[in-house]
């Protein structure tokens, strides 16, 4: 067990250090004016897999509201405001997400949202009958997922929605309301399968 330990506690300081010096590298970026950074984002598309997530981590991780460390961006990601994203470590978000973060969006530790999936902190509006439905106000609520969560491909998760920890939300679920801890949810909207 000793011997184990010992060859694992190098590969471990490595790994903090590798991701302290991403942290610190994307301060760069932090000057850069806006439509640059988006501009940038964009071009880190055409690369796929760990090199493409490690450039736009440096790229975004002093932008957002908050970033953890061993964070994976897939590609072609849509976030509308980075300020107002905030993630905590260990968390994966696949290719071609799209989150709209204008009312806040918040994603703990030990998270996993899948391919085609939507976090939307906003709706529409119907109040104002002289005006169309699109030319109605935005509200903007906010989203804040627990940890330990696993968000199939193509779910979308609604504004002020809070999701407990040690959740799994099936592909293609609509979250809409409240989700307990420790639970499976299926559906549209989502609904409680069974307890965990």
């Amino acid at each position: 067990m000793r011997l184990i330990s010992i060859l694992v506690t190098p590969i471990v300081i490595r790994y903090k250090i590798m991701w302290n010096f991403l942290s610190k590298l994307s301060l760069i970026f932090v000057f850069f004016p806006m439509f640059l950074v988006r501009f940038l984002w964009r071009l880190l598309d055409i690369f796929d897999g760990k090199i493409g997530s490690i450039l736009r981590y440096v790229l975004v991780c002093s932008r957002l509201g908050q970033c953890g460390k061993n964070v994976y961006f897939g590609s072609h990601i849509y976030i509308d405001d980075f300020s107002k994203l905030f993630i905590g470590s260990n968390v994966s978000i696949h290719h071609r997400c799209s989150i709209l973060s204008g009312g806040e969006v918040w994603i703990g530790n030990e998270v996993s949202i899948a391919h085609g999936s939507s976090l939307i902190s906003g709706n529409h509006t119907w109040i104002n009958q002289d005006l169309s439905i699109r030319d109605n106000p935005v509200t903007l609520g906010s989203i804040k997922i627990s940890d330990d969560v696993w968000i199939g491909c193509g779910v979308r998760v609604l504004s002020n929605v809070k999701i407990g920890s040690r959740c799994v939300i099936a592909a293609g679920a609509v979250v809409s309301k409240n989700l307990s801890s420790n639970s499976i949810y299926a559906g549209v909207p989502a609904k409680l399968i069974k307890s965990i």
